[in-house]
This record gives structure tokens, C-alpha cells and sequence, in this order.
């Protein structure tokens, strides 16, 4: 990630609010939006990357070659909107998606991820859009 956003120019020496694709709170000390559609973002995520924006509301890396994603991913508690689609992320879907008590969009759609949908997605009392089309989930039905 960081490879790409160099060759992108950014000045790694200037506020990371000034960034192109983030956006910082008033204080300008806390990352609250992240958009980083597009950008030719590819392979796994780093740990200690994205996983330390305690404060993230926004987070948006659609249409990008991401692969995995990092184990402190579900720690972004505070996040409201999530976009991931149309990315290459496999395996399975985690019960850790409840982390995400104020997530009122997600979208996972065309990615690679499959087995069920977890039952935490059902936690979720805030979400009002919910996309995971074009994946490969197994769908269980119980009667």
C-alpha cells in the first residue's frame, strides 16, 4: 500500500489529512474518512495499517485487487459504511462482523467470499444496506 501511494505522490512528510482520499475531524487528529476507490490497491492488506484508525466512520476501498484483509480489520468499531466490492477477498465471512455495532452500509459484493453468512450480521441493528451479491456463500436452510 504504502509502494502505490508514493508513486501516487504523496508527501509522506505532510499531515495525513492532506491525503487525497482522506479526511481527518475537526482537530485534524483522527482519520474519520477513508477512500481509497480504484486506486490499483492490491494483495493483503498489512496488519497495523487500517486496523489502528480508532476513530474511522468511512471506509470505502471498492474496485480495487485486495486479496485478504488484516486480522485487526474487525476492530473498527466505530465504522458506519463499509465498501469492499469488487475486489478479489476470499474466505470466509467472520462472526467478527458484529464488531461493527454502528455499521449502517456494507458492501461486500463481487469478491470472493464464501461458506455462510455469519449469524452476527443479524446483530447489526443500525444497518440499512446490505449488499453480498456476486460472492460464492452457501446458503444453509433450516426448517
Amino acid at each position: 500500500m504504502m509502494g502505490l501511494a508514493s508513486s501516487q505522490g504523496y508527501n509522506f512528510s505532510a499531515s495525513v489529512c492532506s491525503w487525497r482520499g482522506v479526511s481527518c475531524d475537526a482537530d485534524r487528529e483522527h482519520v474519520v474518512d477513508l477512500v481509497f476507490s480504484g486506486m490499483d490497491l492490491s494483495a493483503t492488506i498489512p496488519d497495523n495499517t487500517i486496523g489502528k484508525l480508532g476513530k474511522l466512520q468511512f471506509l470505502d476501498l471498492s474496485h480495487n485487487k485486495i486479496t485478504d484483509l488484516p486480522l485487526d480489520f474487525w476492530s473498527l468499531s466505530t465504522v458506519k459504511s463499509l465498501n469492499l466490492s469488487s475486489n478479489q477477498i476470499s474466505g470466509s465471512l467472520t462472526n467478527n462482523i458484529g464488531n461493527f455495532g454502528l455499521l449502517e452500509s456494507i458492501d461486500l459484493s463481487s469478491n470472493n467470499f464464501s461458506e455462510e453468512i455469519p449469524e452476527a450480521v443479524s446483530s447489526l441493528l443500525s444497518l440499512r444496506v446490505l449488499k453480498l451479491d456476486q460472492n460464492r456463500f452457501r446458503i444453509s436452510l433450516q426448517g
